[in-house]
């Protein structure tokens, strides 16, 4: 039987001590040398970071001693984290940057990364900024009146909850603007339009000038559902104004400016229709205007199809790079215009004889139109035209992704906001309008 001697258990306890009180000073080290690298398991995947680097953000997991050995595995010599080595990555990289490169990778969800940085005690004002930025616009904060009953009507007629009562109102209202849409479409249609136009003509040649007056009004059928469709929406714009938690939440949502917009148009037509008909007061170009802002009613749909709020919001979000391709492009069809007009008024059958003419085609060439109205004859132009239309085709590839981009990032806060809802009353915040 193998025996072993008291002296050699001692030698070995005091050799394993020694040994845990050195480490444990290595861990515990706060002096600046670079020779002195830590060694961290995240998950099985080892690194080395020079404690140099880590005691320049001493109030941090990593940067604290006094914090990080309590990760400290002795016997293994290293720290041990049991956390994500992507989002490691990502804050060793916000270390060797100074503080001014943090990115999160690209499939890690947005509030796992974020709970990394919690966990890692990253400073607080970079917290703050990334919450604001990456976290603030997935939660739906949704305001609601603190009255129990207005409360309810409010988020029936804002569709905010998945119960069947707020299903059957979005339906409700998809239908009816459906019916408003078509009313209009109908009332486009020459067979069911009702116009009487009297022209003035000039004696001595005949000539058509321009018509004198437009008697115009519904079919009566229309009238009846148009009417009716109104008045829907003109209860609905009401109960949102009435029910409304804060008067920010109106003037600042788009839908309800595009419902506004409809209903008051077509207020303004019955009151111009009625007054025609018993004034014998024409107002045909007024109501063409009126019929034109009609067609914002289209937009109504916003409501109920998330797709089209998330298209309109991302064009406004790209109004600057759209300025800068409207920019582009206005530059190129000057450039463009001006060099193949001179080069087509030596040209005797040519189809620009203007230098407006060259413009034009710039523009239709650029813009891949082609109407076909004006097209160039000389082999420099033809070659000239080809030039720009690449052109253009390479400005506008260059700036769609940027639009894209917005679109994208909207859709996925949009789609993520559905399971994050967050409701407080109108008294618990502080709006300054």
């Amino acid at each position: 039987m193998f025996k072993v001697s008291n002296s050699n258990i001692n030698k070995s306890t005091l050799k394993n001590q020694l040994k845990f009180l050195y480490r444990l000073n290595k861990a515990l080290h706060q002096d600046v040398d670079e020779s002195i690298r830590l060694n961290f398991n995240v998950l099985g995947h080892h690194y080395e970071i020079p404690l140099s680097i880590l005691n320049n953000y001493p109030n941090t997991l990593l940067g604290e001693p006094k914090l990080r050995v309590n990760y400290y595995d002795y016997l293994k010599d290293e720290f041990i984290f049991d956390r994500h080595p992507q989002a490691f990555e990502s804050i060793i990289t916000f270390y060797l940057s100074d503080g001014n490169s943090l990115s999160k990778p690209d499939w890690m969800p947005t509030e796992i990364f974020y709970e990394e940085l919690k966990f890692f005690r990253i400073k607080s004002s970079i917290l703050i900024s990334y919450y604001d930025q990456e976290i603030a616009p997935m939660i739906n904060i949704q305001i609601i009146p603190k009255n129990q009953y207005k409360r309810y009507l409010w988020l029936l007629i804002n569709y905010s909850t998945q119960d069947w009562q707020s299903q059957l109102m979005r339906t409700i209202d998809f239908i009816f603007n459906l019916i408003a849409l078509g009313t209009f479409t109908r009332d486009c249609l020459s067979n069911h339009r009702m116009s009487q136009i009297i022209y003035w003509i000039e004696e001595s040649n005949g000539q058509v000038l321009r018509p004198i007056y437009m008697l115009f009004h519904l079919h009566i059928s229309n009238m009846i559902i148009e009417l009716l469709c109104t008045i829907i929406f003109l209860i609905e714009l009401c109960l949102r104004i009435y029910l409304a938690p804060t008067f920010y939440q109106i003037y600042s949502d788009i839908c309800f400016w595009f419902e506004f917009s409809s209903v008051l148009s077509n207020l303004f037509m019955y009151i111009i229709i009625e007054i025609q008909k018993y004034k014998k007061i024409y107002f045909y170009s007024c109501l063409t205007c009126i019929s034109i802002l009609r067609l914002l009613r289209i937009f109504r749909f916003t409501r109920q199809i998330i797709i089209l709020k998330i298209f309109l919001y991302s064009l406004i979000h790209s109004i600057q790079q759209l300025l800068h391709l409207f920019i582009i492009l206005i530059s190129i069809i000057l450039f463009f215009g001006e060099f193949i007009y001179l080069i087509e008024e030596w040209t005797s059958d040519s189809s620009i004889q203007t230098v407006t003419d060259g413009y034009w085609l710039a523009a239709l060439t650029v813009t891949s139109l082609g109407y076909g109205d004006l097209y160039p004859t000389h082999i420099y132009s033809r070659i000239l035209m080809c030039i720009c239309s690449i052109i253009g085709l390479v400005v506008i590839a260059m700036i769609v992704p940027e639009i894209y981009h917005y679109f994208d990032r909207i859709y996925q806060n949009e789609m993520k906001k559905r399971h994050i809802i967050r409701y407080i009353y109108s008294d618990q915040i502080a709006l300054r309008i």
